[in-house]
């Protein structure tokens, strides 16, 4: 991950751009899923307040996966 090798200020920088991008990436997957399940909605189906923008498990699972990947790129 990097964070025992930083040791000057150009190494932080570097570290937290690939953080930034790593959350960048994993919010972009979020929207991404949220909006697929959005647009799969059945025409007519209602859904309760508290279920709308939620994520089921699999979409859970698989951003929580990718962000993993994501992670041990760095």
């Amino acid at each position: 991950h990097g964070l025992n090798e930083i040791v000057s200020l150009e190494t932080l920088e570097q570290v937290a751009a690939e953080a930034q991008d790593l959350s960048d990436q994993f919010q972009n997957e979020i929207f991404h899923l949220r909006l697929k399940r959005k647009l799969n909605k059945k025409p007519g189906s209602s859904t309760p307040a508290d279920e709308v923008g939620r994520l089921s498990s699999e979409d859970k699972d698989r951003v929580l996966k990718r962000a993993e990947e994501l992670i041990e790129e760095v």
